[in-house]
């Protein structure tokens, strides 16, 4: 069905077994947002770290990372999603979950929020950032830099060039520059 450019005026008819009744009603649209995948209700394909300079290697609770299912209050706002933290003790890197996903053949983004639970310290933030991989590498589709505590801040990727792929995202948290 195509939709019709302005709002239209639509007649419908209803047939019982007793009776037909004709009416004309209003016939008015939005676009709305498909999602594709809520990354929050699966659980990652694998998860990792990475210390600064070496390979990468599966995520170990003596690092101090951690990348896990949660539900988290920053400023008061509870939002659902990750927990996950960089790895600190024995060097520092970036920790990261990765999930499966067909894209739509269609214009697409990755949208979230990020934000540092309530009761964190930092000094100049984290690195927060969405690759994809689609073929035989990661491509960054964005990135953000952040260290604003009590407050949630939007996040959106364009997965666009991605689209009608099978491909791999990679949600990664990295210590911020200092």
């Amino acid at each position: 069905y195509a939709l019709p450019a302005e709002p239209a005026l639509v007649p419908l008819t209803l047939t019982l077994p007793h009776c037909r009744q004709a009416v004309q009603r209003w016939l008015r649209f939005t676009e709305g947002k498909a999602v594709v995948a809520d990354l929050a209700k699966l659980a990652p394909a694998r998860t990792g770290i990475q210390f600064r300079g070496k390979a990468e290697q599966p995520l170990t609770a003596e690092s101090g990372a951690t990348f896990r299912a949660a539900t988290n209050t920053v400023g008061g706002a509870e939002k659902s999603g990750f927990f996950c933290h960089p790895p600190y003790q024995g060097g520092v890197g970036l920790a990261f979950g990765e999930f499966e996903a067909a894209l739509p053949d269609a214009p697409c983004v990755f949208e979230t929020f990020v934000g540092f639970t309530d009761g964190s310290t930092t000094a100049d933030g984290c690195v927060f950032s969405v690759e994809v991989k689609a073929g035989e590498k990661w491509e960054t589709a964005g990135k953000l830099q952040f260290g604003e505590l009590k407050k949630w801040k939007p996040f959106r990727a364009d997965l666009t060039m991605f689209r009608g792929k099978k491909v791999a995202l990679r949600l990664v948290t990295d210590v911020g520059p200092a």
